[in-house]
C-alpha cells in the first residue's frame, strides 16, 4: 500500500505541486501582512541587540 501511494505521489508531482500552492499562500500572506510583519522584525532586531549588550558586560 505504501509503495502504491508513494507511486502515486510521484506519477501526479503531489509533493512538488503542494509545494508550489503552499508557497504561493505564504508568499499572499506576506505580501498581505508586511506592515505587521515589519515590526515584528524591528523589535526582533531590538530584542538581539538588548541580549548582545547583555552578553557582552
Amino acid at each position: 500500500m505504501a509503495v502504491a501511494d508513494v507511486n502515486c505521489k510521484v506519477r501526479t508531482r503531489l509533493v512538488a505541486r503542494w509545494v508550489s500552492a503552499e508557497a504561493a499562500i505564504q508568499r499572499d500572506l506576506i505580501q498581505k501582512n508586511r506592515a505587521v510583519l515589519g515590526k515584528l522584525e524591528d523589535a526582533q532586531r531590538q530584542e538581539l541587540g538588548f541580549a548582545r549588550q547583555v552578553l557582552r558586560d
